[in-house]
C-alpha cells in the first residue's frame, strides 16, 4: 500500500460487533514412542465478551502517530516491496524468486510423481513477456509460485498444501505488473509483501495515476467483519458481487465521482470507488448495515479480542488457496483493520518484530527456562504475537498463571501411554501453551520470539 494509504488514521467508525463460531477438535493417530508424562488438553474456551467499565476510555495500545510511524519503519525494510518506487536492482532481485520449481513440491495432488516433462512445460511457461505497469486487484485471487492452478504437494508432510501457493490476495489491492506468461493467462505481479503469478481475470490494468488517485482519498471504510459482501458497479451497468475480506479498505466516492453512475446507484449503500475489468472507474456499493468502519478502529485490547472473536472456528487454509486464512493472514487481517501493516508470513512477521528492536521485539534467550519464559508472556497485552517456528499466535487473554493464545493451527499432540498422539485442529481456536508440538515440546518451550503491542512491555 502506499503512504498515504497506510496513514489515513482520521476516524473512528461505527463497528457492530457479531456472535462467533463454536470451536472442535478431532482425533489423530499415534506418532512415535514418547516418555509418559501426565495427559493435558488444551483449554478451549467460547468467544471472550469483554465489556469495557462503564464512563472509563479504553486504553489506546497504539495510537494513530505510533501506528504511522511503525508502517513507516516497516516500509525500510528488505521484505517491503514498494510498488511506486522499484529500482532495476529490487526488480532483478524480485524477478530471480519467481521462475523455480518449490523444492517442496514433490509430487501431484493426488500424491503422484510429478514428471520431468510437467514440470519443464510449467517453468517454460514462466517465459516472462515483460510489459511493465500497474493494477488493482479486482476479486480474491490466488498468487502462485509459477503460472498453474494444479496442486503440488509435498506427500511426507501436510500432503494437503499445495505448495505452489504463496498467498491469498484481497480486492483493492494494488499491484505492481512486470508482464505476462508465455500463454498469456497469467500476470507477474508483486504487492506489498509477495511476487507471483495470478490468473489475469483478477487484475484491472491501469495507469500508476489512476491507482494513487483512489488510494490516496483521506475518507474511507475498512471492513471489520470476517467478510463483506459488495457489488461492483460499471458506467455500462454491469454488475458483479464482490467479497471483501476483513481489513480490505475502501476509499470512498465523492459527488463527482458518482455522476456518471446516478441513475444506477442504490440507496442505504457506502459508495467506494474501484475499477473494472476493462480499467474504467466503477463504483463498489457496501451496504451501511455491514460491519465496517469509517476509518481505522481504535487499537484498544477489546477491540482487538472483538475482531480475532469474528474468525473463532474458520477453517484453517494454507496460503489462502480456498477463501480461508492461514495462521499469519489471521493476524495480518486483524492488524489491517486496525491501519497497522505487516508482513504475511510467519518467518517474515517474526522478522519485522525483530527489526522494530527496542521494547516493542522481545527475543527469548535458548537458555530461558519456561516458567521465566511464561513470567515475561504474562506481561504481554493482548492483541501481543508470538512467533514459534513456522507458526504465530496472538495472545488473548491473561490468567493467573495461564496465557491462553487465539491461533489458526493445524495440529497439536498429546501423551497417549508412551505415544504421542497427534489431534488435527486445522482451524482458528483458543488453546494454553501447554499443548504439544510433533517434537514433543510444550508450545511455551517452542516460542522464540514476541511483538509487545506495548513499548514499555
Amino acid at each position: 500500500m502506499v503512504d498515504n494509504q497506510k496513514s489515513m488514521l482520521l476516524g473512528i467508525g461505527i463497528m457492530l460487533f457479531v456472535a462467533s463460531f463454536g470451536f472442535l477438535v478431532g482425533a489423530g493417530v499415534s506418532q512415535k514412542e514418547f516418555e509418559a508424562t501426565p495427559e493435558k488438553d488444551p483449554i478451549v474456551v467460547k468467544p471472550l465478551l469483554v465489556e469495557p467499565e462503564k464512563h472509563a476510555e479504553p486504553e489506546v495500545l497504539l495510537a494513530i502517530q505510533e501506528i504511522d510511524s511503525l508502517n513507516g519503519r516497516a516500509s525500510n525494510s528488505d521484505a517491503y516491496i514498494d510498488i511506486f518506487d522499484l529500482t532495476p536492482e529490487k526488480i532483478d532481485t524480485i524477478l530471480s524468486d519467481c521462475f523455480t520449481w518449490p523444492k517442496s513440491a514433490l509430487a501431484k495432488e493426488n500424491l503422484s510423481p510429478v514428471s520431468a516433462e510437467e514440470k519443464s512445460g510449467i517453468l517454460a511457461n514462466a517465459t516472462l513477456q515483460k510489459n511493465y505497469g500497474y493494477g488493482l486487484i479486482l476479486t480474491r485471487g490466488s498468487l502462485r509460485a509459477l503460472p498453474t492452478m494444479n496442486k503440488y504437494v509435498n506427500p511426507n508432510k501436510n500432503p494437503g498444501f499445495d505448495r505452489l501457493q504463496l498467498s491469498a490476495i484481497y480486492p483493492q489491492e494494488p499491484v505492481f505488473v512486470f508482464g505476462t506468461s508465455k500463454d498469456g493467462k497469467y500476470l507477474l505481479v508483486a504487492s506489498d509483501y509477495y511476487a507471483g503469478w495470478i490468473l489475469k481475470e483478477h487484475v484491472a490494468n491501469i495507469s500508476k495515476e489512476k491507482l494513487e488517485s483512489i488510494l490516496n482519498r483521506d475518507n474511507f471504510i475498512v471492513v471489520q467483519d470476517n467478510r463483506v459482501e459488495a457489488l461492483r458497479v460499471s458506467q455500462s451497468g454491469a454488475r458483479k458481487r464482490i467479497e471483501l475480506p476483513m481489513g480490505t479498505v475502501v476509499p470512498l466516492a465523492d459527488a463527482q465521482d458518482t455522476t456518471a453512475f446516478s441513475s444506477l446507484l442504490s440507496s442505504g449503500c457506502f459508495h467506494g470507488l474501484t475499477y473494472d475489468g476493462q480499467g474504467e472507474l466503477a463504483i463498489l456499493e457496501v451496504d451501511k448495515n455491514a460491519v465496517v468502519s469509517l476509518g481505522y478502529l481504535p487499537f484498544t485490547q477489546d477491540t482487538i479480542t472483538k475482531q480475532a472473536d469474528k474468525l473463532l472456528g474458520e477453517a484453517y487454509d494454507w496460503g489462502g488457496a480456498d477463501q480461508g486464512r492461514d495462521c499469519s493472514a489471521m493476524v495480518r487481517d486483524i492488524y489491517s483493520g486496525f491501519g497497522l501493516w505487516i508482513p504475511r508470513d510467519s518467518g517474515p512477521q517474526a522478522l519485522y518484530a525483530k527489526e522494530l528492536g527496542g521494547l516493542r521485539s522481545i527475543r527469548f534467550d535458548e537458555g530461558l527456562t519456561d516458567s521465566a519464559k511464561l513470567r515475561k508472556i504474562s506481561n504481554l497485552p493482548v492483541g501481543s504475537l508470538l512467533f514459534m517456528p513456522g507458526h504465530v499466535m496472538m495472545v488473548y487473554k491473561q490468567e493467573e498463571s495461564q496465557v491462553l493464545v487465539i491461533h489458526d493451527y493445524v495440529e497439536y499432540y498429546k501423551v497417549n501411554g508412551s505415544n504421542l498422539e497427534r489431534v488435527e485442529v486445522m482451524q482458528v481456536g483458543v488453546s494454553d501453551l501447554e499443548i504439544l508440538d510433533r517434537n514433543g515440546q510444550t508450545y511455551l518451550s517452542s516460542i522464540f520470539g514476541a511483538l509487545s503491542l506495548e513499548e514499555g512491555k
